[in-house]
């Protein structure tokens, strides 16, 4: 093989990793941040005093969340960690300012406590991403796509933050259920199933968010369109 002939190999393997890079939409990041939970159960649930997240959320310089020592987590710590990770890696790859949707590090916690519903509010993740223009809910599941967001409330008063993965079906494809997600009671970050029903801890069809993420990249080039 000739110089000339390597070279052009590397430009070509260039070209494909930064286009590559840069299709990828903001799910894809979720997705991928997800597989690098561990789930050999050095990573656990529980509901404790640290805000639910594994480890230590920078912020423009600045520490928005602590993580915990100990590598525990609950759903809306781990959810929001995965969103703000992902985020970060994307507006990496896309050449974007790392300002999460041009929040100051004071409205960063503003929308980091509404996305856990600190207030009572039930609503969430849908609060948070609406509220600051980042997102906006689906009302057409059929629409939904693995890595986005979710939250979901039972008959029981439980609720839960997730990331969607798929549907579960019945032989009618009637949606009837949910795999997803989250740090979960027992396991920490893991997938689950849950059904929904008329009582007891079946999931509520009316009280169920399904929330995507607007990309980035759009967000912002919006953002300068409405600048100019």
């Amino acid at each position: 093989m000739t110089e000339k002939h390597l070279i052009v190999i590397l430009v070509v393997l260039l070209f494909s990793v930064v286009v590559m890079a840069t299709t990828k939409t903001f799910n894809d990041y979720v997705l991928a941040e997800m597989k690098l939970y561990p789930t050999d159960g050095s990573y656990t649930y529980e509901w404790s005093s640290y805000p639910g997240v594994t480890q230590d959320l920078i912020y423009q310089g600045m520490t928005l969340v602590k993580g915990d020592p100990r590598h525990r987590s609950y759903c809306s710590g781990i959810t929001f960690e995965v969103f703000f990770l992902s985020y970060l890696k994307y507006a990496k790859d896309y050449n974007l300012p790392e300002s999460i949707g041009g929040l100051s590090f004071a409205q960063m916690e503003f929308f980091r406590r509404a996305w856990y519903g600190t207030s009572g509010d039930r609503k969430t993740i849908k609060t948070a991403l609406e509220a600051w223009g980042l997102g906006y809910e689906i009302d057409n599941w059929d629409e939904v796509r693995p890595g986005d967001f979710v939250q979901l409330w039972r008959h029981s008063g439980s609720g839960h933050t997730v990331i969607f993965l798929e549907w579960l079906r019945n032989t009618s494809n009637e949606i009837v259920g949910m795999k997803y997600w989250s740090s979960n009671a027992g396991k920490g970050p893991s997938e689950a199933i849950e059904y929904f029903g008329p009582s007891g801890k079946s999931m509520i069809k009316d009280q169920t968010y399904c929330l995507r993420v607007i990309e980035p990249k759009d967000w912002w080039l919006n953002k300068e369109k409405e600048a100019s």
